[in-house]
């Protein structure tokens, strides 16, 4: 998730899954900042799935069925860019990417910071997990009260899990 470029009018934000979401809150709550958005296989969560997270969140149960119940466990060092290459490459969900991107989210997205020169995620899994167990809940309240005010490109695979997930009908 990155801003793409700042013009005059303001930035215009790329997202991917909770990225989309949270750039969709920016855009929503700073329009004066947010000049477009592109939201890539970002469900919108309403309704009752909307209402169980919150429940979830309330209960403290979001920490053990949420995405941050992965992350948390998340391998995070490797002892080289080729073995972390191979152990990605082995996953069935990263066995669908292009060759070239999977090369490119080894090359930008794990550093040479890790124990005995080794590779860690250049993202910590505490991060990771605090934001996968505060996902927002209240998205079509907030939209409904504030909108945004840029144009907003929406990308989803149909077939996504996270799409299936979150529904499809309120990301429509």
């Amino acid at each position: 998730d990155f801003i793409v470029a700042r013009e005059l009018q303001g930035a215009k934000l790329v997202g991917h899954s909770l990225g989309g979401i949270l750039g969709l809150l920016a855009a929503a709550r700073r329009p004066d900042l947010v000049s477009g958005l592109v939201m890539l296989d970002s469900p919108v969560v309403a309704g009752w799935r909307a209402h169980s997270v919150h429940m979830a969140k309330r209960l403290r149960l979001i920490e053990r069925v949420g995405p941050g119940a992965v992350s948390r466990r998340r391998r995070h060092e490797w002892p080289t860019r080729e073995a972390v290459h191979a152990h990605f490459a082995a996953k069935s969900a990263f066995a669908r990417w292009d060759p070239r991107m999977l090369e490119a989210y080894v090359a930008a997205g794990f550093d040479e910071s890790g124990t005995n020169g080794g590779v860690v995620l250049g993202f910590t899994r505490y991060v990771e997990t605090r934001i996968y167990d505060t996902l927002p809940h209240h998205l079509p309240a907030r939209l409904l009260k504030h909108p945004p005010q840029c144009p907003v490109g929406f990308v989803a695979c149909l077939r996504s899990a996270e799409m299936r997930q979150g529904g499809l009908a309120s990301s429509r």
